[in-house]
């Protein structure tokens, strides 16, 4: 295989025992988004080894894989199931993310018909420009979801897009907050879950701590938990995470040495250029094609054919990797 992936479980499990720590302090509970790496079992074991309670993926054939691989902690499916996918959701899935009152009926009838139950948590639209029920139809919304046989409905949450700035943040949160209140108090149920949002949401708590959080009670965080990162452009790193979790190596299948170049045996089939970056200070990538990496290296680096090279990953990275069948992946314990 052209390239190697090497995944260090023992600091995906320093980085679960961290996030918890971290989301405890702030009086969150932790889902540990795991989508990134396709249903792996081995990463979703790591991660609930550091403590994390429950997995959220976000497509039906990753869970049902978790499931046929052991897994038996409470995993939420991330956004609404295809209409097809709805029994399959209530068979595997704990809790799912719904937008579509349409779709929750047919859960609805998937549930009574194979005698489960299954959770919902209601997605709004907060103007964050994705999913969602518009906020002035939630009460209605919960009505008809309280009513809903073998369905329960664990909470309201929000997705905020990965651009979107502290101050979206603060409205969002703020706004969810007050719905999540209202809720309890015109329809007298418990609202056990107020989803806050993914790690861009995190990076707003963890660097606000004077920012009232106190009724939301959940965050979906999968990019911090994997790659001890905040963000993938930069990256920007978090202080106190392994930031070494998923090494990508490479050979040198040719050098270039008037022009100060090298060309490395993998590209776009296998992942993202703009979100892997070198381990080595000396070295940039220069351009990338289907099948080639090309890097430009400063006086005193002198790699020859044959010789490794190694990469740190963004998420889209890390993403399209684990799909690459040209990529072998190596589990360090």
């Amino acid at each position: 295989m052209s390239a190697k992936l090497y995944i260090n479980l023992k600091e995906i499990t320093k980085n679960a025992v961290t996030l918890k720590k971290t989301c405890n302090k702030l009086g969150v509970n932790t889902v540990g988004v795991v989508k990134c790496v396709c249903g792996d079992h081995h990463i979703a074991n790591a991660v609930l080894k550091g403590g994390i309670e429950r997995l959220g993926d976000s497509r039906i054939e990753n869970i049902i894989n978790l499931r046929q691989n052991g897994v038996t902690a409470p995993i939420y499916l991330l956004r609404s199931p295809i209409l097809k996918e709805v029994d399959d959701c209530v068979d595997f899935a704990d809790v799912s993310l719904n937008s579509d009152i349409h779709t929750l009926r047919k859960l609805s009838e998937a549930a009574v018909k194979k005698s489960k139950k299954h959770g919902v948590i209601l997605m709004l639209d907060l103007n964050t420009g994705r999913e969602g029920f518009l906020e002035k139809n939630i009460i209605e919304i919960c009505e008809e979801v309280i009513s809903l046989p073998n369905i329960e409905l664990m909470g309201i949450g929000v997705y905020c897009c990965f651009k979107s700035s502290l101050e979206l943040h603060k409205n969002v949160l703020n706004r969810l907050s007050h719905i999540s209140q209202n809720i309890r108090k015109k329809l007298n149920v418990l609202i056990p879950v107020v989803s806050g949002g993914s790690t861009n949401v995190f990076n707003t708590l963890y660097g606000n701590r004077d920012l009232d959080v106190s009724n939301i009670t959940e965050l979906r965080i999968g990019t911090s938990l994997l790659l001890g990162i905040h963000s993938s452009c930069g990256p920007v790193y978090i202080n106190g995470f392994c930031k070494d979790t998923f090494v990508l190596e490479s050979e040198f299948i040719e050098i270039k040495r008037s022009s100060g170049i090298g060309i490395l045996a993998f590209g776009r089939v296998d992942t993202e250029p703009e979100y892997i970056f070198p381990t080595c200070n000396n070295v940039k990538v220069k351009m990338m094609n289907c099948d080639h990496t090309v890097v430009e290296f400063s006086e005193g680096f002198l790699p020859k054919v044959g010789d490794k090279m190694k990469f740190r990953l963004g998420y889209y990275a890390l993403n399209r990797l684990m799909i690459s069948p040209y990529t072998q992946k190596v589990y360090l314990e």
